[in-house]
């Protein structure tokens, strides 16, 4: 089976085909009047050409969420975590292993478990749009949910923080000069 980026899903499916169900998917967190602004998002992504050429392989990982960090979540909330994973383990990296079982430790978290053959799960709030789209579909996701679900997903996360693309560089200045207001309020 040939792999499927999320630039080929988006290429298949037209606004129109998605709407609906972004709209029940996450109907709790938007106002109708900002559906414009994703269906802006969306056209632009259509008419996007891919750049990045994904040569880590990272894949798109789409997983229910069934406990928050209380241990449980109201009875009529579904939640989905949209992650990355491009098939390096913590085992393969000893230093970033050692650096979470000291920071668990230092903070004294209990019942904190890292299974050292498990795959680095990646963050993907903040990465570009290139990326996002160069990055190809988890075969697991495609086989838990329908593609017009995994756009939706993605769309969301892509546009957690920002419904503009921002640039590697942009991202470096805006942490740094969050950085700098963070030090000068202590």
């Amino acid at each position: 089976m040939s792999k499927i980026t999320l630039k080929n899903l988006i290429d298949k499916y037209n606004w129109e085909d998605i709407t609906d169900v972004f709209y029940v998917l996450f109907v709790f967190y938007f106002k109708y009047e900002s559906f414009k602004e994703f269906e802006k998002v969306y056209n632009t992504l259509k008419n996007k050409k891919i750049t990045d050429k994904n040569t880590e392989n990272y894949r798109i990982c789409i997983e229910k969420v069934t406990v928050d960090s209380n241990g449980k979540l109201p009875e009529n909330v579904q939640y989905y975590e949209v992650f990355t994973r491009n098939g390096i383990k913590y085992i393969d990296r000893p230093e970033l292993l050692e650096s979470i079982l000291e920071k668990v430790k230092e903070k004294n978290i209990k019942n904190y478990i890292v299974y050292p053959e498990k795959e680095i799960e990646y963050n993907t709030s903040l990465s570009n749009w290139d990326k996002w789209l160069s990055w190809y579909i988890d075969e697991k996701t495609l086989e838990d949910f329908p593609e017009t679900d995994i756009i939706c997903h993605c769309l969301y996360y892509m546009t957690k923080y920002t419904m503009e693309d921002i640039s590697q560089i942009e991202l470096t200045n805006l942490i740094s000069n969050v950085s700098r207001i963070i030090k000068k309020g202590k």
